[in-house]
């Protein structure tokens, strides 16, 4: 069972502070963090490296969540003042009640991002590419 799911009342609600709290931090860049966040970063980076050199497979290029997360944040809370966003609970998202699935998360109601966000933000027009674009679907208009 997961750890939060252990916790209760009070105890829950303090730990759950706490984590969101470390996120915001983090997406702060506050320095004491993105040190540690840097080196374990790396550590799974370069075993992934590993995997992949014994798998014989290669990238052109990394792409991190960390180099989208303000950008991410900033076309939500735009597309809300425009409309095409809306907020529930405290939350941004997407409504889609209409095809019966509810409210889809874009930004937490603490302000944190969600992964998400990521594969609309990456598109870098020096090397010419983006991993993912919902544009096709109308819902991050250009």
């Amino acid at each position: 069972m997961p750890y939060m799911e252990t916790l209760e009342g009070e105890e829950a609600q303090q730990a759950q502070t706490e984590i969101s709290n470390l996120l915001r931090r983090m997406e702060e860049k506050d320095p004491e963090l993105s040190k540690v966040w840097e080196e374990t970063k790396q550590w799974s980076m370069d075993d992934f490296k590993e995997i992949y050199r014994w798998l014989d497979i290669h990238f052109d290029h990394d792409f991190y969540e960390s180099d989208v997360d303000e950008e991410g944040r900033q076309m939500v809370l735009e597309g809300e003042k425009n409309g095409t966003f809306i907020r529930s609970e405290g939350a941004i998202g997407i409504d889609l009640e209409t095809e019966n699935l509810g409210f889809f998360m874009l930004l937490k109601s603490d302000g944190n991002t969600l992964y998400c966000l990521c594969g609309r933000c990456r598109t870098d027009p020096a090397l010419q590419t983006g991993f993912c674009d919902i544009e096709q679907d109308g819902i991050f208009p250009s």
